[in-house]
This record gives structure tokens, sequence and C-alpha cells, in this order.
């Protein structure tokens, strides 16, 4: 080789938000246990990812699995009625199992909403509920995605206005992952849509180190006066919503209600994204929580057997825990735009 190959440029994550295409899906195969996805999904496990999905996509999938499963099906009873033929001459040739492929179709399809929807908690957006009027404007003034003469690119037209929406109601942005180019180019007419060619392109960013001096920056933030009322506020209304579990020496305690009573410190923080106007940390904060545990109480001065003996009771106890909040920041006024608690299980003792 004349010359050594230089290394494309790869910049860090300006948004949390993703939206993978159906051709995403499709060109894994539809398997989404891979081991690209099983890095797509530590990431969002980590609060550096939140993925979106619509009803098309959903409607998408679950056609073109149904149709995969058919085909191969298909395929697979002509080979063995092939191989049966060739019996005649090979006795031993073996019997190759019957497809039932609605049922496969189905359990497919089921495997994969599981992932999504359950291990990666996806955001579900509704495409369908965009007015036809707004989509017959683009497509009668020859805007993207149906630029191309004879392009009926309609379910990609209501998909991109939808997360479009989403974005606008929510002061985000979105990544657009897709291998089709009239997909990518609908998404960037948006200013709130950040097209990407590929998974891969999207996982290089979530890995990517930022080169600006991010520490004064962040300093700045956690100083700012309105800072720590706006994380006390957060916690306060996420912490109601843990799942609370308890391990203590209370008989068949089960934790009831959860409250945030002291936020400690913010211990530390990773950087999630950042563009000219937000940055998005994942902070490390450890709290005080308190919580209502509810249990049986044995009387010691009732006698066993006495319907007195054993009543049900109700303890308020507090723990210290390690919570890991999101929040993305208008970096002009210290703002929190958006914050998330990602911790989602409380342990009490």
């Amino acid at each position: 080789m004349s010359s050594k190959p230089t290394r494309q440029e790869v910049l860090p994550l300006k948004t949390r938000h993703v939206f993978l295409d159906t051709e995403v899906y499709r060109r894994a195969g539809y398997n989404v246990r891979n081991s690209q996805f099983k890095v797509f999904g530590d990431y969002i496990l980590a609060g550096k990812l939140a993925l979106h999905t619509t009803d098309i996509t959903y409607a998408e999938v679950n056609r073109q699995i149904m149709e995969l499963v058919s085909e191969r099906a298909a395929r697979l009873k002509k080979i063995a009625r092939d191989f049966q033929r060739m019996s005649q001459l090979f006795s031993t040739i073996p019997k190759l199992p019957e497809i039932d492929d609605k049922e496969l179709g189905h359990s497919l399809w089921k495997a994969f909403l599981d992932v999504i929807v359950n291990d990666f908690n996806s955001n579900h957006i509704l495409a369908q509920q965009i007015p036809a009027s707004r989509i017959f404007k683009k497509y009668f003034a020859g805007a993207a995605p149906f630029a191309e003469r004879g392009s009926k690119e309609f379910p990609d037209a209501f998909m991109v206005e939808a997360l479009a929406n989403f974005c606008d109601e929510n002061s985000a942005k979105m990544y657009v992952v897709s291998g089709d180019a009239q997909l990518r180019s609908a998404a960037a007419s948006h200013p709130a849509l950040i097209p990407l060619g590929s998974i891969d392109d999207l996982l290089a960013s979530c890995a990517a180190e930022s080169d600006i001096d991010l520490e004064p920056l962040v300093d700045q933030l956690f100083d700012h006066p309105g800072f720590d009322d706006q994380l006390s506020e957060a916690l306060l209304n996420e912490a109601p919503y843990l799942e609370g579990l308890y391990f203590g020496d209370l008989t068949d305690g089960s934790v009831k209600d959860i409250w945030l009573d002291e936020v400690l410190a913010v211990d530390g923080y990773t950087l999630a994204a950042i563009d000219d106007v937000f940055v998005s940390l994942i902070l490390d904060v450890p709290c005080v929580l308190k919580a209502s545990v509810d249990y049986i109480y044995e009387d010691p001065d009732v006698e066993d057997g006495d319907a007195q003996y054993v009543t049900t009771a109700t303890d308020s106890i507090s723990e210290h825990v390690n919570l890991k909040v999101y929040v993305r920041i208008d970096t002009s006024t210290g703002r929190f735009v958006e914050k998330e608690l990602l911790t989602k299980r409380a342990i009490f003792q």
C-alpha cells in the first residue's frame, strides 16, 4: 500500500434518543440478541441511549418476519420432497421436520417484541395518528422522502413526521438510523433529527471521547444557583416510582411507599451527549431514602393462638442508596431540560 489509511472522525453523541428503522432490524436478521445489539442494550442499561419505536415500524417488522418464515418454510418443504424422492435410491436419508410457519412466525415476533419492549425499555410513538394532510403536502411538493420520481414512501413519511413531533414537544434531538438513503434524507430535513447510516456509526459515537475541556463546563453547571433545587425536585418526583425490596428483620416485610429524605452529594458524572446548546450527564447521587414497610407483628404479651397474637403493622425505615440520574442541561441557562431516574430499584434492610 502506498499510503496509510486515515481514521474517520467520530463525533461524541449529540443526544441519547435513537430510532432504528425497520431496515436495521432486517439487516440483523431480526436477531436483536446478536453481539451488536448486546452492546446497544448495554448502553441503554447504562442510561446513555434511549430507544424509540413507532407503530408503523412494529407493523413492518411483524409482516416481514411472517413473510420470511413462510418463505423459508416453503423452501424447507420443497427440499423435504426432493429428499423423499432420493430416498428411493438411498433409504437412510433423514426426514426433515415439518414447520408450522404461522406458529413459528408468531413466536419469533413475540420474542423480538420482548427484547425491544422489556430489555430495551423502548418508548412507543404513534406515527399513524399524524394528520394525512401534512404528509400529502410533502408528497405533492416532492419533498423527501418523495424526492425521487414515482416514490411512494408514505410509511417513512409518517414515521419521520412523528419522530420530529416528539422532538419538538420534548425539546430534544434524535438519531434516525437507516441504510435507506430516502429515509435519511427525510430525517435530515428536520433540524431535530440526525440521520446515521448504520448502528455501527451510533455505537462508535457512544464510545467517542469529546475533545472539549468538559470539566470547567460541568463545574460551572454544578455551581449554578438552581442546580441543587432542580436535582432535588427531580428526585422527589421520581423516587416514589422506584421498586422497593425489603430484606430486613421485620416478618414478611414489604415496601409500600418510598420518598426522598436527603440528597447527600453528587459523587461523579459520565458524559452521555453534548452539542452546542446542551450537555447530557449521568450523575451518581448518594441519597437517603425513606420507606414505609408493611409487616406481620407478633405481640409477645398475647398468648399464641389468640386472635390478637398476629396483626399487620407499618413501620418507617431509611436507607442510604446510590442513585443514577440522567439530566440534559441547557448550558446557557443551567436549566434541566430533561431528567430521568435510571435506577429502577431500591433495597431496604
